[in-house]
């Protein structure tokens, strides 16, 4: 779902995905890799778009995703990075679950931890998306970066926040914007 909800998040429509497997052919039966695929056509057949085929390669590690592309008028775009200071952040979906991933991994996340975790990631953002289109925060003006203030990377902040806040000529290694500022 993540990538789905990746387009979703742009204000754009899903047209159709690609697979994109990676699977130890030799230590996991090919019923766990139907089963994966399963799942990704289920997602896709959710959100009504044909996964119209991909790329798998034999790896030691299971790894799978879509590559979706979409449509969006370039006046409906939704970005990123046009966030305002003052602006109400509109969450869909809880932040953390990257953090939960590592626990799982590490097997010290708790089976309702895991349960929910894997419900939210597994949850497709077209409802959120359909709202965000019907009632639009602010006007996805392409590239205005507005304010004057410092982007979201200066500081600490989960990515999902941290790329919302981020304005142009930013990046992780400090603010150009305080640097000019004099800050």
């Amino acid at each position: 779902a993540n990538a789905l909800s990746d387009v979703y998040a742009m204000g754009a429509n899903p047209l159709m995905a690609l697979n994109i497997v990676c699977f130890p052919r030799d230590e996991l039966p090919l019923t766990v890799l139907d089963e994966i695929l399963m799942g990704g056509h289920t997602k896709a057949q959710e959100a009504g778009i044909p996964i119209l085929g991909g790329h798998t390669i034999d790896d030691p590690e299971p790894k799978y995703g879509l590559v979706v592309t979409g449509e969006v008028h370039e006046s409906e775009l939704i970005r990123n990075s046009t966030a305002q200071p003052k602006d109400v952040l509109v969450l869909s979906k809880p932040l953390g679950t990257g953090i939960i991933a590592t626990a799982i991994k590490k097997g010290i996340a708790s089976d309702e931890v895991v349960a929910l975790a894997g419900e939210t990631m597994a949850t497709l953002n077209k409802a959120a998306a359909e709202a965000a289109r019907a009632h639009p925060a602010w006007p996805p003006a392409p590239g205005s970066a507005g304010g004057g203030s410092p982007c979201g990377s200066c500081s600490w902040a989960p990515a999902a926040l941290r790329d919302r806040t981020r304005r142009p000529g930013c990046d992780r290694r400090g603010c150009r914007w305080r640097r000019w500022r004099g800050g």
